[in-house]
């Protein structure tokens, strides 16, 4: 079940869909367009990857919308700390919504259950499909563009797990709730910042790429690529996951890489080590 709280007039209080939704999706269709970020909790619900980062998108996001208010992150994050103490699940899902159209400024947070994937989706990887489309602004995130993903993904067969967004030479991007990575000859390649939303996980997977010493290439991926060894997408929810099939093309052998391994051990041990409280006095 999804909760939602809406921050108005300094005065925080739940939220009563007419027609509740069971996704963050569904919900987030019933309220005011404007910016968000999405992510998931660690620790019982206390700390997060990267909320810092977070929190500053989904500002910036706003102001690309043409918002020109401020917050002060402290109090969001006692907001944050607050709903999420109560909510009875082992880990959440978060959504931060800032209304840019019905009262601009307004501050939601939508939760819901956090369902982790199968480990063994990580060990085996998954299948993913194709279509072109390209975001007009890729670092704005708007609610807007969410509902065109949206779309996209209902017309996922249920054997494919995301749909990657490709250019006009059927070049990919990235996918519709996720950065992609590939791998030929040993060098990893993603495509360049001004092309792609900048996520939270892709940058600390690049970092830990560099620290790796792993050579990169900032580029898109294009066809055949049947040419590719390894794929795999990054979010902040899910992860490092392997793709081992784009489209009908099998990635490699059809199982996960040694680099996207590899990666996926370094990037679990980051979060291990570097998870960021969601409250500075809450640990």
């Amino acid at each position: 079940m999804i909760e939602i709280w809406r921050w108005h007039d300094n005065t925080l209080t739940p939220v009563r869909l007419p027609t509740p939704g069971t996704t963050l999706n569904e919900a987030t269709r019933h309220l005011p367009d404007g910016a968000y970020t999405t992510f998931r909790t660690f620790g019982e619900r206390t700390c997060v990857i990267g909320l810092r980062d977070h929190l500053h998108r989904l500002r910036t996001s706003a102001h690309a919308l043409g918002w020109r208010g401020t917050w002060d992150d402290t109090r969001i994050r006692a907001l944050l700390a607050h709903v999420l103490a109560t909510f009875d699940t082992p880990e959440a899902r978060v959504r931060l919504i800032l209304d840019t159209s019905h009262c601009p400024g307004d501050f939601y947070i939508l939760l819901e259950p956090l369902h982790p994937l199968p480990p063994d989706t990580y060990e085996t990887g998954v299948a993913v499909l194709t279509r072109h489309l390209v975001r007009h602004d890729p670092n704005t995130k708007t609610t807007e563009f969410l509902a065109q993903q949206e779309a996209l993904r209902h017309q996922l067969p249920p054997d494919l797990f995301e749909v990657l967004l490709t250019d006009a030479d059927g070049c990919i991007l990235e996918g519709s709730s996720s950065n992609f990575f590939a791998v030929a000859d040993g060098v990893l390649m993603t495509a360049p910042d001004d092309l792609v939303l900048n996520g939270i996980t892709r940058a600390r997977v690049l970092a830990l790429v560099q620290a790796e010493q792993i050579p990169i290439r900032s580029m898109p991926v294009c066809p055949p690529f049947e040419q590719l060894d390894e794929a795999f997408i990054t979010s902040s929810s899910r992860g490092i996951v392997p793709v081992v099939r784009i489209d009908t093309c099998t990635i490699g052998t059809g199982k996960p890489g040694p680099i996207t391994r590899h990666l996926q051990t370094v990037y679990n041990a980051y979060i291990a080590q570097w998870c960021e409280p969601i409250h500075p006095n809450r640990h």
